[in-house]
């Protein structure tokens, strides 16, 4: 290799590096949490992690989405009981709501009704074969019944 070749070489390796590093150390984006309520708030919440926050902004809030994301955050606290109303009225409102499926899908499972989540998570596959979500809590609920 000529030695401006690997002059070339090395100083595409050098930005590359620093193009790299630089993007790296900027990290993602921090977004400020909404506190107040509502359904935005309350998705972001849910979003970021923080499901007890996300559950006390979507009380009370209504509608299939509000309901399938506080049916998931109370399912992702271990409030399997308390999921399942939510997640029926978001499902009842939106057949295939792929949220409303996961949480109702998790929260059956959690409560052992494996029976009630192969029957309730095939409903939603026939309302919409795309949830991806309603196969894997079937399959969970198979599996847990050793079927």
């Amino acid at each position: 290799m000529s030695t401006t070749r690997a002059r070339q070489a090395w100083a595409w390796q050098a930005i590359a590096t620093l193009l790299l590093a630089g993007c790296a150390s900027a990290g993602p984006a921090r977004v400020p949490l909404q506190t107040g309520g509502g359904l935005q708030a309350g998705i972001q919440a849910f979003q970021s992690g923080n499901y007890a926050l996300a559950e006390q902004n979507l009380s009370g809030v209504g509608g299939a989405e509000a309901n399938a994301y506080l049916a998931a955050a109370l399912a992702k606290q271990g409030k399997f009981a308390q999921a399942e109303g939510p997640a029926n009225t978001a499902l009842g409102e939106a057949p295939g709501h792929p949220v409303a499926a996961a949480a109702l899908g998790e929260a059956l499972v959690g409560l052992a009704r494996y029976d009630d989540a192969v029957g309730r998570m095939t409903a939603v596959v026939a309302a919409d074969k795309m949830v991806a979500y309603a196969y894997y809590w079937r399959g969970q609920a198979y599996y847990r019944k050793r079927q």
